[in-house]
């Protein structure tokens, strides 16, 4: 009886670079599970709008850090507005009794945001660029939103 189950359920052998591709793509996964669900310090985004377009284009993934809290002119980032995450470059800093705002613009907008960001709706600053990356959400999530 064993044998036969040996020929129908043969036993799979794997050699050294099997063992250490395998390793290493379940890192990958670990990782990418960490930075899209952002578990950590670290949130992996993708741009799906073209207002930062020449710094931050289309289709891009960026990676925020969501520890930093103080945030300076020209620094680029995201914060929860109009039922989604923008990412923008603030222009201005405001202090108004006790609380900071923000004025920003995406890079490729000819005019500032008409909006003052809420210091406390600011998710993060982007740290890290990984162009065509976000290509794959940003499609499935058109598909699907229209």
């Amino acid at each position: 009886m064993i044998s036969k189950f040996k020929k129908i359920m043969p036993i799979y052998k794997y050699n050294k670079r099997q063992k250490i591709t395998t390793i290493i793509i379940i890192i990958i996964v670990i990782l990418l599970a960490y930075l899209v669900f952002g578990f950590g310090r670290y949130k992996l985004l993708a741009i799906a709008s073209g207002s930062m377009t020449g710094t931050i284009n289309k289709g891009d993934a960026i990676i925020i850090d969501k520890r930093k809290k103080e945030y300076k002119v020209k620094d680029i980032i995201a914060f929860a507005g109009e039922g989604k995450i923008i990412v923008h470059r603030i222009t201005r800093v405001i202090k108004n009794d006790g609380n900071i705002y923000y004025k920003t613009k995406g890079d490729f907008n000819k005019k500032e945001d008409d909006f003052y960001v809420n210091s406390k709706l600011v998710i993060g600053q982007e740290k890290i660029r990984i162009p065509f990356f976000g290509i794959p959400s940003v499609t499935v999530n058109e598909l699907i939103n229209g």
